[in-house]
């Protein structure tokens, strides 16, 4: 048996650099733009997700496939097993088909805020917004409106977060969190928190039938770069 505990307060999030070139804004048609001499965030309204970003000539999105919202997860055993797939197939379909209601793009300070929510299939709306510092740096905050009326399943929702794909080369990856092996809410307990370091490559679990899997819980911090440049 293992156990562990805290014998120390947590540590003060670090604060990221923000200064940097000025920033301008572009409201204009299907695009919604925050860009500077360092900088280029690009958000498109009718893919309904960020289309790319770049830094200093740096592109951190594979084939135009940013940053988008994303409410459905590889279905486990388990979940076929209660039919979760067909019951609730309303999320993984609002996981590809997006309706924006709102994107556009203003200038707060000296940072860029990209403000999008989108219109969801089970009648509820979720809402992103983005910060772009003059660095380069972004934060994210999200906002879900909850389904509290109507059928069951509308409010039970697999997963609520992000997606994204990053180019094949940044696969160095290193967390805080529990590990080395894949944990769940579970049976997390078999597992002890602490930084560790993977290649992308082997952070997946080749199951006999494709599901779920590579998760680990109670992650602080996620760092991914380029194995081969440390970048």
């Amino acid at each position: 048996a293992h156990d562990q505990f805290a014998v120390t307060a947590p540590a003060a999030m670090a604060t990221v650099k923000s200064a940097g070139p000025t920033l301008s804004v572009d409201n204009q048609g299907n695009q919604v733009v925050a860009k500077s001499s360092r900088v280029e965030f690009v958000f498109d309204k009718a893919k309904g997700a960020v289309t790319s970003y770049k830094v200093a000539g740096k592109e951190y999105f594979y084939d135009g496939f940013g940053i988008q919202p994303n409410f459905w997860r590889g279905p486990t055993d388990n979940d076929y097993g209660n039919s979760m797939p067909y019951r609730l197939r309303i999320w993984k379909e609002a996981s590809a088909n997006f309706k924006v209601a709102r994107a556009e793009a203003s200038l707060q300070g000296n940072n860029a805020v990209v403000d999008v929510q989108y219109a969801l299939p089970a009648g509820n709306t979720i809402t992103l917004k983005y910060t772009i510092m003059p660095s380069g740096a972004i934060t994210i905050d999200g906002d879900f409106a909850a389904v509290t009326q109507g059928e069951a399943a509308k409010a039970n929702v697999p997963r609520i977060g992000l997606r994204f794909r990053m180019p094949a080369a940044a696969n160095s990856v290193q967390y805080y969190g529990r590990g080395p092996e894949e944990n769940y809410a579970d049976r997390n307990n078999g597992t002890l928190l602490g930084i560790y370091s993977a290649l992308a490559d082997n952070m997946k679990y080749d199951y006999v039938r494709p599901q779920e899997c590579g998760h680990h819980t109670d992650t602080r911090w996620l760092a991914v770069g380029n194995a081969k440049s440390g970048g």
